[in-house]
């Protein structure tokens, strides 16, 4: 299915909002299928997008966090290698697939929670 079609429940809360770990591997799969259509900036603006209107799913951030990861990794990398080379290879910088498996959240939060923080996000970000 196209991203375009793919991307609409999302960011309505229909599909993936629970953020179960079969989510999160949906939406980083929707993430890299964004990067290789050469569409990853175009996946990042809808997310922010959204997130700037009430009412957001956690999935929406997460898939914002991933589209922000799959499409700029490379040039940070890249602007990395000019300042300290040994820096873009450290994983606790630029995690890899081990480091990424063993990270894990911290904190679970409440409906209430999560709205209040991106309501305290909004302002700060001048929304």
């Amino acid at each position: 299915m196209p991203l375009r079609d793919t991307l609409p429940p999302i960011l309505r809360g229909e599909q993936h909002a629970d953020l179960a770990a079969h989510d999160r591997d949906q939406l980083e799969r929707l993430a890299d299928e964004a990067l290789e259509a050469d569409q990853a900036v175009w996946l990042r603006d809808e997310c922010s997008s959204r997130l700037k209107q009430p009412g957001a799913s956690a999935a929406v951030e997460y898939l914002l966090a991933e589209a922000c990861r799959a499409g700029f990794t490379t040039q940070r990398l890249y602007e990395m290698t000019k300042i300290d080379p040994d820096l873009a290879t450290n994983p606790l910088i630029f995690p890899d697939a081990a480091t990424q498996s063993k990270a894990h959240g911290f904190m679970s939060v409440t409906e209430q929670q999560r709205t209040s923080y991106q309501q305290k996000f909004q302002q700060v970000i001048g929304a």
